[in-house]
């Protein structure tokens, strides 16, 4: 049955799909935790081979159509256009148009995270536990890096995430905390100029 809980996060894709995230229990056992593992990882590698497949698709008729030149058969027109027209959402993934939701939801997924971020910051307790929350950090930012290309593309300049200081006595911690809590605000002003999260 479909979780009906619009509060969760997803991410629209250019081509029309849509990531949906695979919420876990507290405890599982480690089968069930490394088949979710899987799923999460697998989940953008469908989607990027949907657009693949879709445009594959196209080649049969299309050789058709030039070894049947000057006069190709009907039968290869029409399954040219059938494929040409199954492909046009993966032509327009790139356009403005079409990124604008994707981006969208990906900034409100990256403010997601680094608002539990801080929300793990202030829950864990012990040195190895903050470090291992710090380390997080690095990945989170590392996905906004990744998309600064797209971000270009419908207008927007996202400054550099700022670098934590790693510590994790009292003063480095709140430090981090204020830092994280402008870069989220710097976010949430773009995610905001793309119709908000």
């Amino acid at each position: 049955m479909p979780n009906s809980d619009t509060s969760l996060p997803s991410l629209q894709l250019p081509n029309g799909g849509i990531l949906r995230p695979f919420p876990s229990l507290r405890v599982e056992p480690l089968e069930c935790t490394t088949v979710l593992n899987l799923q999460t990882q697998i989940a953008p590698l469908v989607a990027l081979m949907d657009c693949e497949a879709r445009m594959l698709q196209i080649m049969k008729p299309l050789i058709e159509i030039v070894q049947g030149l000057p006069n190709p058969s009907l039968r290869a027109l029409q399954d040219f256009n059938k494929a040409a027209i199954e492909i046009a959402p993966c032509l327009l993934s790139t356009t403005r148009t079409s990124l604008v939701p994707f981006l969208r939801d990906f900034l409100c997924l990256e403010i997601r995270s680094l608002n539990c971020l801080r929300q793990n910051l202030t829950s864990v307790s012990g040195q190895e536990a903050i470090q291992t929350v710090l380390g997080s950090y690095r990945a989170t930012v590392g996905l906004l890096n990744l998309a600064g290309g797209l971000l270009r593309t419908v207008g927007l300049q996202i400054p550099a995430a700022p670098n934590l200081s790693g510590g994790v006595d009292a003063a480095s911690l709140s430090a981090d905390d204020t830092a994280l809590r402008d870069f989220i605000a710097v976010l949430t002003i773009a995610a905001d100029s793309l119709g908000g999260c």
